[in-house]
């Protein structure tokens, strides 16, 4: 048996925001690392620059925000909703990404190097200069 690693001080830090809209709130902070996001709401939000690195957002809309150059490495997003998003530049590296939705999205010059995508939808979504460009013509997602 092996031991058990710590968390560290940031995991330990980290908010919970479950269920919960979003869409009225001002979101000030630039630092949401390792938070928790089921079931929120973020509607048509300024989201650019943000850092959202480890989150969990199990079942969150983002629809229609702006995300641009948001830090998303090694987050946690199933059945996430990005759907008219602004991802231009974003950092996908290492995120699980199972039964997303990217319909319409922005994802001009984003990152997915080692992400694992699953059952997610890409449709009609801007791959131009993503490091999912390529990858897509070759797999199974739409």
């Amino acid at each position: 048996m092996g031991k058990k690693k710590r968390k560290t001080s940031k995991e330990r830090k980290s908010k919970r925001y479950d269920n919960r809209d979003l869409s009225w709130t001002t979101l000030n902070k630039d630092d949401y690392s390792y938070c928790e996001f089921p079931n929120v709401i973020f509607g048509k939000k300024d989201l650019s620059n943000k850092n959202f690195k480890k989150i969990n957002a199990f079942r969150a809309k983002f629809s229609q925000s702006n995300l641009r150059n948001c830090n998303f490495r090694a987050a946690s997003l199933k059945f996430t909703n990005f759907s008219f998003c602004d991802l231009s530049n974003a950092d996908f590296t290492g995120a699980n990404i199972f039964h997303t939705n990217f319909y319409k999205a922005n994802l001009t010059n984003t990152k997915f190097n080692s992400a694992k995508i699953r059952n997610t939808k890409f449709k009609d979504a801007i791959l131009t200069g993503s490091s999912l460009e390529k990858k897509l013509t070759q797999s199974k997602t739409e």
